[in-house]
Formats: structure tokens, C-alpha cells, sequence
């Protein structure tokens, strides 16, 4: 939900997403340009094979035998040039690449309630999610 947030701040084929807060209660309505995300991964999930951000890390410290991800740095290029509907003035979507850092965005309730939301709308999927190294 919070890169959907960050990437909804940069793009102009939607409106401003506002507030941190009141984006997360249109997503959960379900009326944010993203809300459908849940839909897509029950119907779609079995034909694509995710590839995690947290388990790319994982694999990468492991092979460079890191102990810490605090000692772990990586340098990205991007060329922002070639992407014309993203505003990274406003934001920029292609952020710290921090593992966990929702908690820095969710509240406990707004956790609390993502989470009973996903478990109810999935029910039982075969896609689970690491959120935490």
C-alpha cells in the first residue's frame, strides 16, 4: 500500500492522492487507482511468479556474506528521463529501498486493519508475503 501511495503521488494520469491517512481509507474502500491489487493477485498469483524485494535482498547478503542489511549499500541508476506520467519532483517513486519501512506509514490500527481486510479478501491464498528481513 505505501509504494502504491508513493507511486499514486508521482504519476499524472491520477489526482493527488492526498494525506497518508486518507489514502490508506480509500484504498481499503477500494477507491484508489490501485485498490484492485487484491482482485488481480487471487485471480493472477498462480501464472506469475513474484519476485520479493525482501527475498532479493536476503539472497543478495547472502552471497556477499553481509551480516548486517545496515552495512549493506546499493547504488541505483535510473533513468528518469524516459518516464513521462511520473512527477519526481513531487516524489520520487524510485525511493530508499529500506525492508520494513511501512511501519513508517501504517499506524498499529491501520495494520491491524490492512491485515484483517487482506485475510478476509483472499481467504486462504498461496501467496504469502515477507515484510521483514
Amino acid at each position: 500500500v505505501v509504494s502504491y501511495y508513493h507511486y499514486e503521488r508521482t504519476t499524472v494520469l491520477e489526482p493527488e492522492p492526498g494525506d497518508w491517512n486518507s489514502y490508506f481509507q480509500r484504498f481499503t474502500e477500494g477507491n484508489s487507482m490501485c485498490s484492485s491489487y487484491i482482485q488481480v493477485k487471487k485471480q493472477t498469483h498462480s501464472q506469475i511468479h513474484y519476485m520479493f524485494y525482501e527475498d532479493l535482498i536476503e539472497v543478495i547478503l547472502m552471497i556477499l556474506d553481509w551480516k548486517s542489511t545496515n552495512s549493506a549499500t546499493f547504488l541505483v541508476s535510473v533513468n528518469y528521463s524516459s518516464i513521462r506520467t511520473m512527477h519526481f519532483k513531487i516524489s520520487q517513486f524510485m525511493r530508499k529501498g529500506t525492508v520494513g519501512d511501512w511501519k513508517n506509514h501504517f499506524t498499529v490500527a491501520q495494520n491491524e486493519e490492512f491485515d484483517e481486510d487482506y485475510k478476509k479478501k483472499m481467504k486462504d491464498p498461496s501467496l504469502q508475503f515477507c515484510t521483514e528481513i
